[in-house]
């Protein structure tokens, strides 16, 4: 069995196409569909009764208890079952073969996250950051550059381990997936990535650009205090042998002697002579704001913080080694149906 969560808000406009999209689903194994409502005051809950016909195991949650989007995907895996847990958001699109891949990865390995793909919902031309890559779902902070996190809107989880880890806290207000990731890897499981492709939308609008970049920002700070043990245990770990080096610019502008400002201008230049003005204007819009969360949001300081595990040096090495595991898709396999570790 496999459960598959969608936490949504105000997502009247989006959701229907997502369903359309988990309607293509085919699997050999029994799956639901739990959409936690986080409190919608749109239309949301009824487009999704509408497609109640079409989606016989559609289930409508309500997860309105506390605000925001972790709460919402913890309440659906307490509303769940099954042994498998597979993620997405409201407002994307998954691909006809996300749960067939998602279902085999999950066989084989305890976190998985896919590949995400930003073509297909975004407009060339648009107000969205440009640097955003398709392929595989992975993303580094540098609060802990060391550990990989895959994107909470596409990923798969068993049961038993989400437990273990207790889920998601709805304590964060952003960065709640790789705060996740992190838990998880220093729990000693690694991460896995599959080829579950996800297609992703971005913000369009500047506004949206800048609250968001500012609330991840902030959110950043935030998980730089939940981890200052774990941080300084690393850093006891590897003491840097310049004191200052924690200080410095990226190495690429260390290195390069002004060519890789050079190279910055350069394309920046290009995409203006190009008409892309939007694009530029919104990766402008996205570097103030997050500088600015960092610098001047208010982080809650009554998040639990992380102590380190006892084994954090052994961990250190094997992520280093290996930051994240690739999985190639075993058509043949098949989840079972209870949980195993």
């Amino acid at each position: 069995m496999i459960s598959v969560i969608v936490p949504v808000y105000n997502a009247a406009e989006t959701i229907g196409e997502q369903l359309d999209a988990l309607a293509r689903q085919v699997v050999d194994v029994p799956w639901e569909i739990l959409v936690c409502d986080n409190g919608s005051t749109d239309q949301t809950r009824a487009v999704v009764e509408q497609w109640r016909a079409k989606l016989p195991q559609l289930r409508l949650i309500d997860a309105s208890r506390r605000r925001g989007a972790s709460a919402a995907r913890n309440v659906g895996a307490a509303a769940s079952g099954a042994p498998y847990l597979v993620f997405c958001d409201a407002d994307d699109v998954v691909a006809d073969d996300w749960l067939l891949a998602f279902s085999s990865a999950l066989e084989r390995a305890p976190y998985v996250g896919g590949q995400v793909e930003f073509d297909r919902l975004n407009s060339r031309g648009n107000a969205s950051v440009t640097w955003s890559h398709s392929g595989p779902f992975v993303f580094k902070l540098e609060v802990l550059p060391d550990f990989p996190a895959t994107g909470s809107g596409s990923f798969g989880i068993r049961r038993d381990l989400y437990c273990e880890v207790n889920g998601f806290d709805e304590d964060l207000r952003t960065c709640e997936d790789a705060d996740l990731a992190w838990r998880i890897q220093l729990a000693g499981y690694p991460l896995s990535i599959c080829d579950a492709e996800y297609h992703l939308r971005q913000r369009r609008s500047l506004r949206k650009i800048a609250r968001q970049s500012y609330s991840w920002g902030t959110g950043q700070a935030v998980l730089s205090y939940r981890y200052a043990r774990v941080i300084r245990a690393i850093g006891d770990l590897n003491p840097p042998t310049d004191p200052s080096s924690t200080s410095r610019p990226p190495i690429e502008v260390i290195s390069s002697g002004g060519r890789w400002l050079r190279a910055k201008l350069a394309a920046a230049f290009r995409r203006l002579a190009a008409g892309e003005i939007k694009p530029l204007i919104a990766n402008a819009t996205w570097q103030v704001g997050h500088q600015l969360g960092r610098r001047f949001g208010k982080p809650d300081t009554n998040v639990t913080q992380i102590d380190p595990p006892p084994n954090l040096n052994d961990i250190l090495i094997r992520v280093r080694r290996q930051p994240w595991v690739p999985l190639a898709r075993e058509e043949t396999a098949r989840p079972p149906e209870s949980a195993g570790a």
